[in-house]
Order: structure tokens, then sequence, then C-alpha cells
């Protein structure tokens, strides 16, 4: 009885280790924050020590206040008959022993991930006998002993990588326990001195009474697997008598190794990604590999290729390379024949390009002969410099010939081929096997001319430049257009003798045509009054503006603005009428219609400011604008002139320094200022 009694106080001493300090510690404050009861450590961080609630789900909170929840204290939901489901949040980085143990209608734990847990501790779920659901997070390393024991409705446990000991008793009395996934991060056991609990590996018991585990695949070798199970009974003996220990990992077939898959493709197809198979488990879904010029012949576990491996029914066993196996396509041998131009002349060697894709037939080609067909027009036949006599070669004579070092894939020879007269020929060339037997055939036409066409020399063009008109050009039926250059010029490229219509229309009333202006390299007989203005293009660069008028000069009164006359050659220097009463007519023009003393602008930033200095300077409507004008006054007077409608204006520039003609200023003037 004294034994007894002693041995009963050792056992109550080792338990009483379990305990933290804490559990024992005085005058620790609690708080209460809804169905939570908490502490705080000194740093300000929450540990749960009671939850009071009745929810079925819950969700560990975060914060109590401005206090972050970093713990679940020991025993802190224990026997909770309520909670069905409960979500750990991440900031959770200790979990106190028994926290959950007896919740016996909890069925699912989750780990929020990232989860900073390393340990789960000491009975933490024991005795939960609904639990079917639980992610162990990434972070563990350790699962203590009797974590999950009692855990009666678990059936699937996956233990993730990371894991380092699984502890006695771990996963006991999980009855219907049916497979578990052991991680290869578990690869030795260590004893400490003096001790017999591993500090690695898989502990005493740990699957003790798990009856229904018929699978256990283990993410390492046999080997090592073999160094982390302590197979020994715990000689420690139950109250009823029994030992526990872990012989259900003893049973033929329980425990699979993880292989590796990787397959060898021998130098056709697109590269598979290696797979991972359990020993006695069988490969996922392999599509057949596929090369346009082999056809695929299963898979083989030699690189020999003489043992076959069926991928729907065969099994791994170990870490395995399987072989691609490739029987080619046959493919027949094709040719070309061509020419290198359409026209060669007579006496004049003719390049008649060979060209051979041997496909499968390389050897009957090496063995075979190539035999042209040509006519008694053909002078002579050279290859690589050296006459072909005969109509007949085999490959290896003409390879003698071609003095070919080497031997290509594909086969290309030129003959150098001279007709001896004109006309239109074929020559041909087929490709025979050792018997004589046709393997491709091809040819070409050869026109060959007495001697060289003539050609046809090339049209010359010549510049067309139209100012402040519109023009019209047919060459024949063709319509040449023109192209307006950043002046507004028209520009073309014209033939001579190209019909031209060059026509002036009048954007204001107040402006008329008067005359056209002519710069020319050749004698050009028109009459400058007419418009529209037609001629046909000279032999040379021609050049034409349209001159306007005040539309209030009265077409019978002596007019200086213009004369008819007949435009010689400029570059010759023979004066041009026509330009020079223009110039002094516009000109006298402005000097009677402007103020007094007023100079005649020459771009349309002087204009603008002449006609809004008259106009006494009135303020524009709207705000100036324009982004290529600075200058205040000038900003206004081109603001003003465009709400008047004198001034266009190209979008958001106004274009200050443009140059502006005489008949330009005129035609604005005349609009800022009608005559009455």
């Amino acid at each position: 009885m004294k034994k007894r009694f002693v041995s009963l106080l050792v056992v109550v001493c080792m338990l009483l280790t379990l305990f933290p300090v804490s559990a024992f510690a005085a005058d620790v404050k609690e708080y209460t924050s809804g169905d939570y009861q908490y502490t705080l450590n000194e740093e300000g961080k929450a540990t749960i020590t009671k939850y009071t609630g009745t929810e079925s789900n819950i969700t560990i909170p975060k914060q109590f206040g401005d206090h972050e929840v970093t713990m679940i204290g020991s025993q802190s939901f224990k026997d909770n008959k309520s909670l069905e489901k409960i979500e750990i949040s991440t900031n959770i980085s200790t979990i106190d022993w028994m926290a959950f143990a007896g919740c016996t209608n909890l069925g699912e734990v989750d780990f929020a991930e990232p989860s900073k847990i390393e340990v789960l501790p000491y009975e933490l779920f024991v005795n939960c006998s609904n639990l079917t659901t639980i992610n162990i997070p990434s972070s563990v390393k350790e699962i203590k002993p009797l974590c999950f024991a009692g855990c009666a409705a678990l059936t699937h446990v996956v233990i993730p990588e990371g894991v380092e000991l699984i502890g006695r008793q771990a996963f006991s009395e999980c009855t219907k326990l049916q497979s578990v996934i052991i991680p290869s991060s578990i690869v030795e056991s260590g004893i400490p001195s003096g001790g017999d609990t591993p500090i690695k590996g898989v502990a005493k018991g740990a699957f003790w009474k798990c009856d229904n585990l018929s699978k256990v695949y283990y993410n390492g070798t046999q080997e090592q697997w073999n160094n982390i199970v302590d197979y020994e009974a715990d000689t420690t003996t139950t109250l009823e008598g029994q030992t526990r220990d872990n012989s259900v990992l003893k049973k033929d077939g329980v425990v699979s190794f993880k292989c590796n898959v990787t397959f060898a493709m021998n130098g056709h197809g697109d590269a598979l990604a290696a797979q991972t198979v359990y020993t006695g488990g069988k490969l996922e879904k392999v599509a057949d590999p596929t090369d346009p010029d082999y056809t695929f012949d299963g898979w083989y576990t030699d690189a020999a290729l003489t043992n076959p491996f069926d991928i729907k029914n065969d099994t791994i066993s170990h870490d395995t390379v399987l072989y691609a196996k490739w029987k080619v396509i046959p493919v027949a041998a094709k040719m070309d024949v061509t020419t290198s131009k359409s026209d060669y002349l007579v006496n004049t060697p003719v390049d008649v390009n060979i060209a051979i894709a041997p496909g499968t037939d390389m050897y009957r080609i090496l063995n075979g002969s190539v035999a042209l067909t040509y006519g008694d027009e053909v002078e002579k036949v050279e290859l690589n410099g050296k006459e072909l006599t005969e109509k007949e070669y085999t490959v290896q004579e003409l390879a003698q010939k071609m003095e070919l070092t080497s031997r290509s894939s594909n086969i290309k020879a030129t003959l150098n081929v001279t007709y001896k007269k004109a006309g239109k020929f074929d020559f041909g060339v087929a490709l025979k096997d050792a018997s004589g037997d046709q393997i491709c055939v091809a040819g070409t036409p050869v026109v060959v001319a007495e001697e060289a066409a003539e050609l046809t020399p090339a049209t010359k063009l010549y510049t067309l430049t139209v100012k402040n008109a519109d023009v019209t050009i047919k060459n024949g039926d063709e319509e040449i257009k023109a192209e307006k250059n950043d002046k507004g010029e028209l520009i073309a490229k014209v033939p001579e003798k190209a019909d031209v219509t060059v026509t002036y229309t009048s954007q204001s009333d107040a402006v008329a045509f008067d005359q056209w202006t002519i710069t020319t390299d050749e004698t050009l007989d028109v009459d400058v009054k007419n418009n529209p203005l037609k001629f046909q293009m000279p032999a040379g660069g021609v050049t034409i503006e349209a001159m306007t008028k005040d539309a209030s000069i009265e077409e019978d009164e002596p007019n200086i603005l213009g004369t008819a006359a007949v435009v010689g050659t400029a570059a010759a220097g023979t004066a041009i009428l026509a330009w020079q009463g223009y110039q002094l007519g516009t000109e006298l023009y402005l000097k009677t219609a402007l103020p007094a003393g007023t100079a005649i602008p020459t771009n349309r930033a002087e204009l603008a400011l002449l006609v809004w200095n008259t106009a006494g300077r009135p303020e524009p409507a709207g705000a100036p604008a324009f982004a290529d004008v600075t200058d205040p006054d000038m900003a206004k007077a081109a603001q003003w002139c465009t709400e008047q409608g004198t001034m266009a204006t190209k979008g958001d520039r106004f274009e200050p320094e443009g140059w502006t003609p005489k008949f330009k200023v005129i035609e604005v003037w005349n609009k800022a200022f009608p005559k009455q």
C-alpha cells in the first residue's frame, strides 16, 4: 500500500510539471470583453482565459480595445458544448494546454494563414469527439502528446511540412482515422539522455488504437521512415492494464513513400512535368506526347526501351524515369526545279536551281540517280564548272562533280544551261532509286529571247505649284492628285502634255479674281485673265498664283491691277508684266485704303494689330486663348479679329508670324471696314 502511494505521488508531481506557472500565480487581474475574460502581460498583450458565450460559430478576436490578443489560455474553452466551428486568427501566436478539451460538438477548426503558432499543446483537442475537419497550420513544428486523443470522428489528417515531432498518443483512439500524410521534415529520431521521449520523429503510441488507419503517406524515403518511428510499446501500463504502441504502423501496406516520376522525351515532343506518386499508386493521366515527324510508341522504364510501362495500370514502387519511344513518320522526298529569273538570251547560261528535300528517303536517294530531260535546243549543261555530257548520273557521281565535303539533309545544286536558239522550253529533272524506280520528278519552263527586249523609258515628271487656287490634273484617263505642303501650296509631279485646270474660288464678297501670275521654265501661252485657266503641262516646272482685287472696282474702268500678257521664260530674265502690274496696283490701293502713314502688314500679327487699333482697341468677348501668342495686346487683337470673322485660326494657334500677301490684306481690311 505504501509503495502504491509513493508511485501515485510521483505521478501527481509529474502532472504538476505540465501546468504553467501562471496557473498558480496570485493577484493576476482579469478583464472582461463581451463573452471573453482575459489577462494582460507586461507588454499589454491579451491572453484569453475564459469564453462564456453560447455561439456555435466564432472567430477569435484580434483586439480587446487597444490590446492585441496573442494567446489562448489553458482550458479557456474547455467543455463548451455550444461551439461547433472556430476560426483562429493570424494574431494568435500561442495556445496553452487543453484549450478546447471536451468540446464534444466542435466539428471544424480553421487556422487562418499565415499562422504564428509553432506548437500544438498537450491535450489541445482531447475528446473533441465530433471533430472532422482541421487544417494544421504550416507554421507548426511540434504536435504535443494527446493533442488529438479521442477525436473519434477524424477520418483524414494532413500534417504539413515543417513538423518535426508527433508526440506520445497525439492521435490515440482516433478510431475512425483512415489516412494521414506525414511530412518529410520528420527525418530522424532522437532520444535525449535521461528520458525516453523523442525530440524528433513519431513518439510511442502516437497512433494507438487507430485501428482503421489503413494508409499512411510519408513524404520521404523508406530508410528515413525506419529512423523516425518508435515501434516499441510504451512500457507504462495504463489503468486498464494496456500498453500503448504504434503497432498499426507495422501492418503490411499501411505506409507508402513518396516517389518522383520524371519523363525523358528522347529528343521529341514537348517536355512533361514531373509527378509525385506514393508507392503502390498510379500516375495521373498522362497525354501521349506528339511530334510532327514522329509517332509516339509508348513509355519504357529503361533507356534501352526494352521494359514497357503501362501508364493506366502499372503502379510506382520507387523513383522512376520513364523513357518515350518514337517511330519516324515516313515522309516522301520532294523536289523543286526553278530558274533564277524569267527571261534569258541565246548563248547566255540559264541558272536552273534544283532543291531536294529527301524526307525519309535519304538512303534511297544517295543510292539512286538523277535524270535530266531537255531537247536539242540546249548547247551544254554545266555543274560547278564541269560539263555534263550525259543526261543521267548517279547521285554519287554528281556529288563528286559538286566537290561536296559533307552530307546535308537537304540537297541543293545549280545547273548552268546554255540554249542555242530562242523559244519557250521545258527543263525536267527525275530522281530515281537504285532499281530505277522514280522517287520524284519536277521541271521548269525556260524562256529564251534572241536579243534583249527594248526597255520602255521612264516617264519624266515636272513640278507644278499652285497657290491660292484649286487644281485638276488628268493624264489621259489617269487623274493626278496634288498634295498640300506646310505653306498651303498644292504640289504635284506631272508628265509633259498632261491637261491642267486651275480654278480660283472667292471666299469673300469683298474680294474678286483679278489674274494669274505664272512662273515657268518653258514658254506657256495663256491668257492670265481666264478663270479657270486651262493648259497642257510643258516640259518644265510651273508655278501659278491667283491674284485678287477689291470687288467694288468696276470691270469696265481702267484697271491698274491686271494686264493680259503672254508669260515668257522667267529664267531668261523676261519681264513678267502681269506680276509688275499687280504689285504696283495693290500697293497703290492699300496706300489709299489704309490709315495715312501706315505700313502695309507683312504677317498675321501686324495685320491683326492694325485692324484692332483702327477699330479703337475694343475688348474681345472672350479671354484670349491662343497658345502661340504671348503679347497681351497681340492676344486681344487676335481674339477680337477672330470673333469678328475677319481672320481665321487653326485650332488653338493663331500663327502670328504667318506670311500675309497684299491681296489678303485687302480682303481682311474690306471685311473689317466695308465701304459705305
